[in-house]
C-alpha cells in the first residue's frame, strides 16, 4: 500500500511507473519513491544478524505499531488512522480497507522481525517471518510531517538466487505468461556479444521503462541547445500526474532545473517529471526518440501516451467504456482521444471525486508503452554512447542514482530503469565492471490476466547480475 517506493541499494528494487496501486494486499506492487539517501550495508541489518531491532525513529516507532497490530494487538480505530497516516494516504486507501488487509495479514502471525534491509529518517523496509515460515517485506514512507505516507506489505520470494544461465531462464520462466531475457557484453565499438537470450525480440509491455526514451530525446535536446541541464522548468498543473514520485506535491509555479526532473524521473519513477520533460521535449521528440534508439515496437507505442493519459484512461474504479474505445482504435483515433484527455488541465486527484485504483492487469496488452529486451537493451547501450559526448556526462548520475537491486563493489557504474504495472515487470541495466567491461541486462515478464511477482523476477536478475560479474 503505497503512493511511493524506496530508492534504497537494497532487494527492493524500484521498478514501476505505478504508486498509484495504492493497496495493501500483498500481491500488489508498486514504484519508485523518494531520494532519501541510501542506507549504507554496515547500517543495515539483515537476516543473518544475531539479534534485530526495529530503529527508534519515527519510522521505526510507526513500525513498531503495524508489527503489534499483525501479532493480534486490537484493529486501529478510525483515530488511530488519522493520527498515524497523511491524508493523501486515507484519501487514497479507505480505513475500512486498512483494517481489513490488517486482518488478512495477522491471521498468518505471528510475526518474528528477521531484516531490516533498508532505514532512513523517513523510510524503512523490514522482513518479517510468519508462522509458517514464509517472509512478508514491509516497506514505510513518511512525509515531511512525520506521517505515514505510503505503506506496502508484500510476500518475499524465498526462492534460491539461480547460479546458471539455465537456473535464470528457468526461474523467469516461471513469471506471468510471457518472458523474455537478454544478456550480453559491449565492445568498446558497440558491437554486442550475446550471453544469454529468451525470447530477446518479443516486445512486451514495460511500463515505466519508456522513461528511457524520454531521457534519450531530452538528451538530444540538450545536445541541440535546445535546452540546458540547468534551465529552470516551472511545475505546472496540467503535467500534475500521480505517484510515483514527489513532484505532484510541488506547488504550481515552483522552478526545478531540467537535470533535477531527469534525475527524479529515472531514480524516483517520478510521472509528474517525467510529464513535464515530455512537455519540455515535445511528445512527436519523444516519438522519435523511439526509433532513433532502435525501439522496433515503434508502431505499438504511438501514439505516446504521458503518464497523465495512462493514469486517465485505466486509474477508475472499474475499467471504462473509454479505455475499451481506446484499446480499439487506430493511431488518428486515439491522437484524438488523447487530445481531449489533455484538455483537462487539471492536477489529477486520487481518492473520492477523482481518479481510483485498479489491482488486475487492464489491456497492458494494447494501452501500454512496448519494448522488447534487446530494444533496451539497445537504449541503454545508446545512453551509454551519449553520456560520452560534450554536454551529457551527466546523463551517467541520472541513470547510476538508483541502481534497482544491491549491487556489488565490482561495478563501477550501474545505469537502471524499471517498471511495472498489474501484470507487467520489467527491469533493465547497463553496468560496467571493474576491468572496463561492459554489459547489459534486460529481462521482462507479463500477463494479462493476473498480477505477477516482483520479487522472482527480482531474484532472477540478482543471479543474473552475479554471473555477469564472473562471466571470463
Amino acid at each position: 500500500m503505497t503512493p511511493s517506493r524506496f530508492t534504497h541499494k537494497s532487494r527492493y528494487p524500484i521498478v514501476g511507473l505505478f504508486g498509484l496501486i495504492i493497496s495493501v494486499v500483498p500481491t500488489v506492487s508498486a514504484s519508485a519513491g523518494t531520494n532519501q539517501p541510501s542506507a549504507q550495508p554496515s547500517d543495515m541489518q539483515t537476516r543473518d544478524s544475531p539479534s534485530v531491532a526495529l530503529p527508534s525513529s519515527s519510522p521505526g516507532r510507526h513500525m513498531a505499531w503495524v508489527v503489534a497490530i499483525l501479532n493480534g494487538a486490537k484493529a486501529p480505530t478510525d483515530a488511530e488512522i488519522i493520527r498515524r497516516f497523511s491524508s493523501t494516504f486515507r484519501a487514497a486507501v479507505p480505513q475500512d480497507q486498512v483494517r481489513a488487509v490488517f486482518a488478512e495479514l495477522a491471521a498468518k502471525g505471528p510475526y518474528q522481525l528477521v531484516a531490516i534491509p533498508a532505514a532512513t529518517a523517513k523510510q524503512l523496509a523490514v522482513e518479517l517471518a510468519d508462522a509458517t515460515g514464509g517472509r512478508v517485506g514491509i516497506e514505510m514512507e513518511l512525509d515531511s510531517g512525520g506521517l505515514i505516507s505510503g505503506l506496502q506489505a508484500r510476500p518475499i520470494s524465498t526462492t534460491p538466487r539461480p547460479t546458471s544461465w539455465k537456473g535464470v531462464t528457468a526461474a523467469l520462466t516461471k513469471v506471468g505468461s510471457s518472458q523474455g531475457l537478454l544478456a550480453v557484453e559491449v565492445s568498446r565499438d558497440g558491437k554486442q556479444s550475446s550471453i544469454a537470450a529468451l525470447n530477446q525480440d518479443l516486445g512486451q509491455p514495460i511500463g515505466s521503462a519508456f522513461k528511457l526514451y524520454v531521457l534519450g530525446a531530452l538528451a538530444r535536446s540538450v545536445e541541440r541547445g535546445d535546452t540546458r541541464w540547468a534551465t529552470p522548468l516551472a511545475v505546472v498543473d496540467q503535467y500534475k500526474s500521480l505517484p510515483s514520485g514527489r513532484l505532484q506535491d510541488a506547488r504550481s509555479g515552483r522552478t526545478f532545473p531540467v537535470r533535477e526532473l531527469a534525475t527524479r524521473m529515472i531514480a524516483e519513477s517520478d510521472n509528474t517529471a517525467t510529464d513535464h520533460l515530455i512537455g519540455l521535449v515535445g511528445r512527436t521528440s519523444v516519438e522519435r526518440a523511439f526509433a532513433d534508439m532502435g525501439n522496433r515496437s515503434v508502431a505499438r507505442n504511438l501514439p505516446l501516451l504521458s503518464t497523465r493519459n495512462l493514469f486517465q484512461l485505466k486509474a477508475t474504479a472499474e475499467p471504462t467504456p473509454l479505455l475499451a474505445t481506446y484499446a480499439a482504435a487506430g493511431q488518428g483515433g486515439r491522437r484524438k482521444i488523447i487530445a481531449k484527455l489533455d484538455t483537462n488541465r487539471a492536477p489529477l486527484r486520487l481518492g473520492k471525486g477523482g481518479v481510483g485504483i485498479w489491482s488486475k492487469p487492464r489491456e497492458i496488452e494494447r494501452v501500454e508503452w512496448f519494448a522488447s529486451p534487446s530494444d533496451l537493451v539497445r537504449a541503454v547501450a545508446e545512453l551509454g554512447r551519449l553520456s560520452a559526448r560534450p554536454g551529457l556526462s551527466q546523463l551517467n548520475g541520472i541513470l547510476g542514482k538508483n541502481p534497482g537491486v544491491r549491487i556489488g563493489p565490482e561495478w563501477t557504474r550501474v545505469a537502471f530503469k524499471g517498471g511495472s504495472e498489474p501484470g507487467v515487470r520489467s527491469l533493465t541495466w547497463r553496468l560496467v565492471r571493474m576491468v572496463g567491461r561492459v554489459f547489459a541486462l534486460s529481462m521482462a515478464a507479463s500477463d494479462p490476466s493476473s498480477p505477477i511477482s516482483e520479487d522472482d523476477i527480482v531474484t532472477a536478475a540478482e543471479g543474473a547480475i552475479a554471473l555477469l560479474a564472473e562471466q571470463p
